[in-house]
């Protein structure tokens, strides 16, 4: 039996291959982080009966890396996992209300409520993003002006960048990747609070027209985000 000593794979909006990928075989990226050496217990369940061993990690033979340096890299990847599966969350929260609003103002309404919906998608697409634009919508940012602000997508890619750059080798985060990181987390600080507040104060701006108008208003989304705290590993 083989044992996959991975994490499960971060929740990307987006996907690539390696270069030398092979059809059928090779798994798209990011993975999830690998394990860092250690003593696991393992837990096979088979209908009624649970089954139990243990297994010793140990770094690859030619890894120059010390055990700290890998244990320091896979605690900086989990941060950035956590950080990607929030921004999936975060973006699916929005798209699902932007259908509702699609679905909601689909018919002939008053001006006022085809122009208040009109401007509370544009808020939502803002903070939600596009997923195929830019490959994910952090791809960079190039030209002259002010710099976007950041959405779930843009953050969702540039943690992704993050961690398929620690999977290239075993060794300490950089204090560069360090600072990629916390800067990657402030801006999904930034955009959980915008969405916070759409969630909150700009969709009952827009319900209060709904319902002006003898129209159903929208529920804010069931589970909050919770901003994440920015720290270096």
């Amino acid at each position: 039996m083989n044992w996959d000593l991975r994490a499960e794979a971060p929740a990307a909006l987006t996907h690539t291959f390696e270069i030398n990928a092979n059809p059928g075989q090779t798994p798209p990226s990011p993975e999830g982080p690998l394990v860092p050496p250690g003593l696991y217990t393992l837990k096979l369940i088979v209908g009624a009966k649970a089954y139990t061993q243990t297994l010793t990690v140990v770094n690859d033979p030619r890894s120059p890396a010390r055990a700290a340096d890998v244990r320091t890299q896979y605690d900086l990847q989990m941060k950035i996992v956590a950080g990607i599966r929030q921004s999936w969350d975060g973006y699916h929260q929005v798209a699902a209300l932007r259908a509702a609003v699609a679905a909601d103002t689909a018919s002939a309404l008053p001006a006022a409520v085809i122009a208040a919906a009109r401007a509370f998608d544009s808020t939502l697409a803002q903070v939600g993003g596009d997923p195929e634009g830019a490959r994910g919508g952090g791809g960079g940012f190039f030209g002259g002006g002010a710099q976007p602000a950041p959405s779930f997508v843009s953050v969702n890619a540039n943690l992704v960048r993050q961690i398929n750059t620690l999977e290239n080798g075993d060794l300490a985060p950089t204090p560069a990747m360090q600072a990629a990181y916390v800067s990657g987390c402030k801006d999904l600080q930034t955009v959980v609070t915008t969405w916070t507040g759409i969630n909150g104060a700009a969709l009952a701006a827009f319900n209060a027209v709904l319902t002006q108008n003898n129209l159903k208003p929208l529920a804010a989304t069931g589970r909050a985000l919770v901003a994440p705290v920015c720290a270096r590993s």
